[in-house]
C-alpha cells in the first residue's frame, strides 16, 4: 500500500496488538517517520519525525505496559549523529499527540550514519553500531535506573505494588554507598515500604486468626467469628493475599455441622434411663432430628450407638408388652423397625437396619462376638480393626458400636493391670498392654542401674514392655503413659524418683508423685524403671577413667520441686 509522502521503506515492520509500527524515508536529506498503521486495513492511524531515515527494524518494549499504559519504540536513523531516539506511546493511541520522541543516545565523538537494528539483553542495555564501525551498549545508569524504578511507584499505596516496590529496593541495594546517595527520591521508597508493611501486617493479622482456629469442635465459634471479623475487615484486594481462606469457609462450615450435630446429641442424652415404654417420644424425637441431618452432619454426631442402643432396648420393651397381652411364647412377637435406605439389611436386637455392605460386615462380626464377655483379645482386635477401616460417615452406622467399645473396655482393664506387680495404666488408651517382671537385687539389670546411680537406694525395680495390641509390637510413644505402682508404705507426698533404664542405654530420672498409696509418673519408654530414694544433687559416679570397664557418659542434673530430671547417657550391657 503507498503512503504520500513516502518515497522509500527498507524498515522491518513490528506488529503488537491491532497496531503495525514501521520506518519510512522521505529522501536522505529529509527527515524519517515512524508511521503506526492500523493492522485490519493498514490505513494511518498517526506518525511521528525522527532525525532520519530509519532502515532498521523497530525495537518494542512492553515491560511497563501493565504499569504505566506505555510502550517503547526504539530506532536508529540514517542520518548524523547516527544515535537512538524513543518513541514513548500507548498502544491504542491514535495521535501523534500521544506520542513523544526522545533522545536517548547521540552517539557524540561517534557521528556517523547508521542503517543498524538495535539489539536488547535481559538488564535493558541496548548493542548496536553505526557506520563508525563501533560498537554501542547504550544503558541507563545505575543510579537513574533507581530513581526511574522509585518513580513508578504510585499512590496511593496498594498491596499490588509489592513487586514494583520489591524491585526499586533490590536495585538500590546494589548500589554503592556513594551512589545510593545521589538517589534522591529515596523517601518515597522508604514511605512506600512502611505503608506496604502496614498492609502486609493486616494481611498477616488475618492469617494468624485463620490459623488459630483449629480442628473445629462446639467450642471454636469464638475463634472462628474473630477470624471472620479480621478477614472482613481487610479491603478487597487484600482479601485476595489470605493464603488460607478456604481453612475458615471450611471451619465456618464445620462449625454449623458442629451446632447441628450438637443439638442431635443433647437429645439423645436425654434419653430417659432405663429404656421404658415411656422412652418411646423422646428415641423417636431424637431419631426425626438425627435423620434431618446432612451426612457430614450426622458424621459428628458422637453418642449415635445410644440412640440405636436405645432403639434396641424399646423394641424389646414393646415385644414383652405385646408378649404379656397375647400371652404368646418368647421370641415370637418381636418386632423390626427399618432404618436407612441402604442395600444391606441387617438386624441387630430385634431392629432391622438398612446399610452398606461394609458397614453391615462390621455390625455382624461385633454381633457374632459372644455376649458373656469371653471374646478374645484376638476376636475383639480384629472387629475393631474392621471398624477402624471405615470412614468416619461409615462408623456412624455402626449400630452395635456400644458392644465392641464395651469389649474394648474389658481389654484394657485386663490388660492395664498386673495383679502380680500392682503396676497400673491409668487411663490409657484401650490398645496399650503391659507386661511387667519384678527385677530383684540379684538381677544384673538392678546391679548395673545402681552402680550407676552410684549406690543410691533402689526401693523397687520392674521390667515393663508397653505393647499396642492393634500392631502387637512395643508401643510407639506418642505421648506419655501415666503409669502407678502401690507405694508400699511410702507415705504420700514423699519425695522419690523414677530411673528409666532404656535398651540405649540412658537413664533418665523422671518426676514421681506419691498420692493415695500409689507412686504415679509418666512413661515415655519400654524399660526397666525403678523406684529410688529421690536425688537432690550428687556428685557423678565414677568416670571410664577411673574404671575401664565404664565408657564415658555425662550426667545433666536440675533440680525441680517435687523431684530432679537427670539424664545420664551411658552403654547399657547386655542382660542375658
Amino acid at each position: 500500500k503507498e503512503l504520500p509522502g513516502s518515497k522509500q521503506s527498507t524498515s522491518t515492520p513490528v506488529v503488537y496488538k491491532d497496531r503495525v509500527y514501521v520506518g519510512l524515508g522521505a529522501g536522505f536529506s529529509n527527515p524519517g517517520k515512524i508511521v503506526t498503521l492500523d493492522a485490519a486495513t493498514l490505513d494511518v492511524l498517526y506518525s511521528v519525525d525522527v532525525k532520519g531515515y530509519p532502515q532498521c527494524s523497530v525495537l518494542l518494549s512492553t515491560a511497563y505496559e501493565e504499569e504505566t499504559g506505555y510502550i517503547y519504540l526504539y530506532t536508529t536513523y540514517n542520518a548524523k549523529p547516527g544515535g537512538i531516539q524513543m518513541i514513548k506511546t500507548k498502544a491504542d493511541a491514535t495521535s501523534a499527540d500521544e506520542a513523544e520522541v526522545i533522545d536517548i543516545f547521540d552517539a557524540e565523538g561517534f557521528e556517523q550514519h547508521c542503517i543498524a537494528s538495535i539489539i536488547c539483553d535481559e538488564n535493558g542495555t541496548l548493542y548496536y553500531k553505526n557506520d563508525t564501525g563501533n560498537v554501542f551498549a547504550v544503558g541507563t545508569p545505575k543510579t537513574q535506573r533507581v530513581i526511574d524504578l522509585i518513580d513508578q511507584i504510585k499512590e496511593p499505596i496498594i498491596i499490588d505494588l509489592d513487586t514494583t516496590i520489591d524491585t526499586a529496593r533490590k536495585a538500590y541495594e546494589t548500589l554503592s554507598e556513594d551512589n545510593k546517595a545521589n538517589v534522591t527520591n529515596y523517601s518515597k521508597l522508604k514511605a512506600a515500604e512502611t505503608a506496604l508493611s502496614k498492609l502486609q501486617l493486616q494481611i498477616d493479622g488475618a492469617v494468624k486468626a485463620i490459623n488459630a482456629i483449629g480442628k473445629v469442635n462446639k467450642n471454636s465459634k469464638p475463634a472462628i467469628e474473630k477470624a471472620r471479623n479480621a478477614y472482613n475487615k481487610l479491603d478487597k484486594s487484600l482479601q485476595k493475599r489470605v493464603t488460607n481462606y478456604q481453612t475458615l469457609l471450611s471451619a465456618e462450615s464445620d462449625l454449623a455441622d458442629e451446632v447441628a450435630a450438637e443439638k442431635v446429641e443433647t437429645l439423645i442424652a436425654g434419653i430417659e434411663k432405663p429404656i421404658t415404654l415411656k422412652s418411646k417420644k423422646s428415641i423417636v424425637n431424637a431419631r426425626k432430628a438425627y435423620d434431618g441431618l446432612s451426612k457430614k452432619e450426622k458424621a459428628r454426631v458422637s453418642n449415635y450407638s445410644k440412640l440405636t442402643a436405645a432403639e434396641r432396648a424399646l423394641v424389646e420393651a414393646e415385644r414383652v408388652l405385646e408378649e404379656t397381652d397375647s400371652n404368646s411364647k418368647p421370641g415370637t412377637g418381636g418386632k423390626t423397625k427399618s432404618l436407612g435406605n441402604a442395600n444391606v439389611k441387617v438386624i441387630v436386637d430385634g431392629v432391622q437396619y438398612d446399610v452398606s455392605e461394609r458397614v453391615a460386615d462390621v455390625i455382624n462380626g461385633i454381633n457374632e462376638m459372644p455376649k458373656d464377655d469371653s471374646a478374645t483379645e484376638e476376636t475383639v482386635v480384629k472387629r475393631f480393626k474392621a471398624y477402624d477401616a471405615l470412614t468416619k460417615a461409615e462408623k456412624a452406622k455402626v449400630v452395635n458400636y456400644e458392644d465392641l467399645e464395651a469389649a474394648m473396655s474389658r481389654i484394657a482393664v485386663a490388660n492395664q493391670k498386673d495383679s502380680a506387680t500392682g503396676l497400673e495404666a491409668l487411663k490409657a488408651k484401650w490398645n496399650i498392654k503391659l507386661v511387667t517382671d519384678s527385677v530383684d537385687n540379684g538381677d544384673a539389670a538392678f546391679g548395673e542401674l545402681a552402680r550407676y546411680l552410684d549406690g543410691k537406694n533402689i526401693l523397687r525395680m520392674l521390667n515393663i514392655e508397653i505393647i499396642d495390641i492393634l500392631t502387637g509390637d512395643k508401643y510407639d510413644f506418642e505421648d506419655t503413659v501415666k503409669l502407678s505402682i502401690p507405694a508400699d508404705g511410702i507415705e504420700d507426698d514423699s519425695k522419690v524418683s523414677i530411673a528409666c533404664y532404656k535398651e540405649s542405654g540412658e537413664v533418665e530420672l523422671l518426676e514421681a508423685k506419691v498420692e493415695d498409696g500409689k507412686i504415679i509418673w509418666d512413661a515415655n519408654d519400654s524399660a526397666y524403671y525403678a523406684v529410688v530414694e529421690d536425688i537432690m544433687s550428687e556428685a557423678a559416679p565414677q568416670s571410664a577413667a577411673q574404671d575401664n570397664s565404664v565408657l564415658p557418659w555425662i550426667v545433666v542434673m536440675g533440680i525441680a520441686a517435687a523431684a530432679i530430671v537427670a539424664t545420664l547417657f551411658l552403654r547399657r550391657r547386655k542382660i542375658k
